[in-house]
């Protein structure tokens, strides 16, 4: 009898020993994410980039590896209650301008995302496998118009499962994110559409002379949800142009319109006018307004020049665009 209870000791000692594995965390462990957090968004970036990052965690990394066998790890996700966003592992909200973005990473306080979604894979006897301990909510920014305040909830969770046992579950459910700005701009549009500027009617002889007069062209930009002085909105310009930034008038050579003349356009301090050129543009002038608009302005002249061919009159008039380039 001796000899049998031995036996039966040492083959249940070598079952466990057979099924170890060394992990980080060694037991179950729950991250959950606050209920409710605030966010107040300071970084100024480009269309598709982050504005802001949660993040929700381990303090230490984790890894799964020293298996004694062939070892299962499962990475699982249940976002079935989130809106598909417009890129991988992104989500719709119903902030204007802003998705989310959720991913996980395998560091501590660590907003890169090494893990954006499920995945299975097997960690071999004598490897090892790193795995996410940190959860990353990024905002993206979607379009030019951002809002300036606003609730993005969140209701998503995953779990980490190692040979069929969860390792380590994110709760992301029922959460909500109060989302504020102040440093993007809602919106802005012209204040005054279409801007004419009468050019009058100028003898061929002053034109050639290079002595036509200018004329003062300008217009405003009302902008909302913008910090006044603070918010840069700059402006370039398109139009049929030159290579020597002179519009070229409309039906040039066509019966009843002139030849040998184009319009010079400068901004107030007499320099010439970007043209399709954005990284060019020009800054605007900030007139008036408060938190929750402004209005910003642009002064320049607009003039008859000779353009090198022979002068005839008739009518001259030009087009020209301006694009508003803020946020």
């Amino acid at each position: 009898m001796a000899k049998i209870s031995a036996f039966l000791v040492f083959l249940l000692f070598g079952n466990i020993a057979f099924a170890a594995c060394v992990t980080a965390p060694s037991t179950l462990e729950v991250i959950r994410f606050p209920g409710s957090v605030s966010s107040i968004v300071t970084r100024h970036v480009a269309v598709g980039s982050s504005m802001y990052e949660h993040i929700q965690g381990r303090s230490t990394s984790g890894r799964v590896g020293n298996c004694d066998r062939q070892t299962p790890v499962e990475f699982v996700i249940d976002d079935s209650s989130m809106v598909p966003g417009s890129g991988p592992a992104r989500y719709k909200t119903n902030v204007e301008g802003v998705e989310v973005q959720i991913g996980f990473s395998f560091f501590p306080n660590s907003t890169d995302v090494h893990v954006a979604g499920p995945y299975k894979a097997i960690v071999d006897p004598g490897s090892s496998l790193f795995i996410p301990t940190t959860m990353v909510i990024k905002f993206i920014r979607t379009g030019s118009q951002i809002a300036r305040k606003g609730v993005i909830d969140i209701n998503y969770s995953a779990s980490l499962n190692v040979n069929g046992s969860p390792l380590i579950i994110f709760d992301a459910r029922n959460v909500k994110l109060n989302f504020s700005q102040d440093i993007y701009m809602m919106a802005c549009a012209t204040a005054t559409h279409p801007v004419t500027v009468l050019m009058g009617t100028t003898n061929t002889v002053v034109i050639a002379s290079d002595r036509a007069p200018s004329k003062r062209m300008a217009f405003e930009a009302k902008c909302s949800g913008s910090l006044g002085a603070t918010s840069p909105v700059r402006v370039y310009f398109d139009g049929d142009v030159t290579p020597d930034g002179l519009l070229r008038i409309n039906r040039e050579g066509e019966p009843g319109s002139a030849t040998g003349v184009a319009i010079a356009v400068l901004d107030g301090r007499g320099n010439k006018l970007p043209f399709k050129d954005r990284a060019k543009s020009i800054g605007l002038t900030w007139l008036r307004g408060n938190d929750l608009e402004a209005y910003y302005g642009f002064e320049g002249t607009a003039r008859y020049v000779p353009n090198g061919k022979t002068l005839k009159p008739g009518r001259a008039d030009a087009s020209l665009i301006y694009v508003l380039d803020y946020n």
